[in-house]
């Protein structure tokens, strides 16, 4: 009141007016009625004023705290919230907050989204400076489910799931970070260039989901890696790469012909391997590179490791006799194996016709060899039975000779006549080896050597 000191004021001040200070005031002076104030009290009358409200959610969640009047078509004079460090709440959270008392007179709620473990505390909606409301919000962060180092095992070419991740699903960290570890802590993202285009995150749509996903894995990708989470937790996860070992490291020695082609075996012991690099050279060329590029290969050479990366051999085709040398296979510039490849002329073989016609011929030949023995041993057997005749007919003559010249005397021996000669001809026989001379002595044939052939004779 303003009465004081003699004054003539009498006037009332009510502070902090609310709905149900709405009603008719009178001023009584001297016991006397003045006039009389009819006093209407508009706008917002704050629901659970001066309470606190609990709320709890989780990091990478959204929250609502709502604060309205209970009239929503009352609108108060002024509104304002406060954050736990008393900071302006549209600043504190530029692009993650939301207002709602354009659209509504009586809502001033306000959306909180992408909350983190920092977002907790306690935030007061105040009306007309004498109305409040407090919300006191807990942010349960990321907790990473496991923190034990792990250790897993692939091999080139491979793809690997390095695991990281968040106990609670629906939360999600502030930060994460991906880094190798035996590298100085290079980080592992896309922008790298060793990462480029092989490197992918989940947590875009999973928030809780932090692991890393290595495509096309090579040697240089083995080390420890390690996933960081609002620099306060970690797990570090060691990468072994199996390489490429040769199946064979012994020199080998091939031979071929001109025009030929041939396959310069190279491969890993395992078959899901594949080197970093792998090289044809020409060792007794001065380790010149042997490929499609090399004039003297061009259009002759192939590989196969786009299709099988272990199988890292080469295969030249048309081969001339530039081409004989020692070739030497590389990988990673650590293992390697050597091949000396031979151009000699081309060898006639011994086809199938070849042989048959080559058997025939031996036959032929034993069977004239047979024959030509057979037949020799024949003519001496027939010499031996001529021989046989005629001296068993001399000695017939002299027989007769000495009997004649006792019994006939008188008889001129050169009277003798020669009949003409018979030939006996042997059907199993040619005839110029089957001619039989037989003299007629007017001698008894009886006395004939058994062994002769007997041939009838036509005298003059």
């Amino acid at each position: 009141m303003f009465n004081q000191n003699h004054s003539r004021n009498f006037s009332l001040l009510i502070s902090d007016l609310t709905k149900e200070d709405s009603g008719l005031y009178t001023c009584r002076a001297d016991e006397k009625d003045m006039q009389s104030v009819q006093l209407e009290v508009t706008g917002c009358t704050l629901s659970e004023n001066k309470q606190t409200v609990p709320v709890s959610r989780s990091s990478g969640e959204s929250v609502l705290l709502s604060c309205t009047c209970t009239d929503q078509q009352d609108r108060p004079v002024g509104v304002q919230w406060r954050t736990p460090n008393r900071e302006d709440l549209l600043q504190r959270y530029s692009g993650r907050v939301q207002t709602f008392n354009q659209s509504s007179t009586g809502k001033f709620s306000v959306l909180i989204s992408d909350l983190t473990e920092e977002d907790g505390g306690t935030y007061s909606c105040w009306i007309n400076q004498n109305q409040y409301r407090n919300f006191s919000l807990t942010v349960k962060g990321c907790t990473l489910s496991e923190t034990e180092e792990k250790l897993i095992i692939r091999s080139p070419g491979d793809s690997v799931l390095l695991p990281c991740s968040c106990t609670d699903q629906y939360t999600k960290p502030v930060s994460v970070k991906w880094e190798r570890v035996d590298s100085g802590g290079t980080e592992v993202s896309n922008e790298m260039e060793l990462y480029t285009s092989r490197v992918q995150m989940f947590n875009k749509n999973l928030p809780a989901n932090l692991s890393l996903l290595i495509s096309n894995l090579t040697e240089q990708d083995q080390g420890t890696y390690r996933c960081s989470i609002n620099n306060k937790q970690s797990i570090n996860i060691t990468l072994n790469i199996n390489g490429c070992t040769l199946s064979e490291t012994q020199e080998k020695l091939l031979i071929r012909s001109p025009g030929q082609s041939v396959l310069l075996p190279c491969s890993c012991t395992d078959q899901h391997t594949k080197p970093v690099s792998v090289k044809w050279g020409r060792v007794d060329s001065g380790g010149i590179e042997v490929s499609n590029e090399m004039a003297n290969y061009t259009g002759r050479v192939q590989m196969f490791n786009k299709n099988l990366p272990a199988n890292l051999s080469l295969l030249i085709s048309n081969l001339t006799e530039q081409d004989q040398g020692t070739y030497r296979c590389s990988i990673n510039n650590q293992q390697s194996i050597n091949i000396r490849l031979s151009i000699e002329a081309e060898k006639r073989e011994i086809t199938g016709s070849f042989v048959i016609i080559l058997c025939v011929c031996v036959t032929l030949l034993f069977i004239v060899v047979i024959g030509g023995s057979a037949l020799i041993f024949y003519k001496r057997r027939n010499n031996k039975t001529q021989e046989s005749v005629y001296i068993n007919t001399e000695r017939r003559t002299q027989n007769t000779d000495d009997g004649d010249s006792i019994n006939y005397p008188s008889r001129n021996w050169k009277e003798i006549s020669m009949p003409p000669i018979n030939q006996c001809l042997d059907s199993g026989t040619d005839q110029s080896d089957s001619v039989y001379q037989n003299m007629t002595f007017n001698t008894n044939q009886s006395y004939l050597n058994p062994y002769t052939i007997k041939c009838q004779s036509t005298t003059n």
